[in-house]
């Protein structure tokens, strides 16, 4: 699939990949320059991107962003409430579970704020007022791992 022939597997030379090591560093540094600014900054990589497959490249952006320097709580935030204010600027609620939102929401075995990998393994999600449970999503990944091995 798109995924294992892009492009970009054929620019993996060692100074191309000690040149994206580096930028990395510049950028994880720049998110914490500006966290620290207090300038709001949203989780972002799940962009229509086709070598970028949503919801996989969100974990690994949760961990450079903890290598950053930020903490599980403030990683979060970007992924929720952050987002949900710039959304909808004008719902103080937004971003919250509370009566009267309407939300998406994933349900956990973990508390995420002491280890984010728990969020790779959702015990139910509500996505559009639907309901997904353990074996739903299970097979939702099945499917999707027959769709790009075939």
């Amino acid at each position: 699939g798109l995924w294992y022939n892009n492009p970009f597997r054929q620019e993996q030379t060692p100074e191309r990949l000690e040149y994206i090591r580096s930028q990395l560093e510049v950028q994880k540094m720049l998110v914490y320059e500006f966290y620290k600014a207090k300038i709001p900054i949203m989780i972002g990589t799940d962009a229509l991107n086709p070598t970028i497959i949503p919801g996989f490249s969100i974990h690994r952006e949760f961990e450079l962003i903890q290598e950053a320097g930020l903490s599980p709580f403030e990683t979060l935030r970007m992924a929720t409430v952050i987002p949900a204010k710039h959304l909808a600027p004008y719902n103080a609620l937004a971003g919250t579970i509370s009566k009267g939102q309407t939300a998406d929401l994933v349900l956990l075995e973990k508390n995420p704020f002491e280890d984010m990998t728990t969020l790779k393994n959702p015990e139910l999600v509500i996505k559009d007022g639907i309901v997904l449970n353990k074996s739903m999503l299970n097979e939702k990944l099945n499917q999707l791992d027959k769709l790009l091995n075939n």
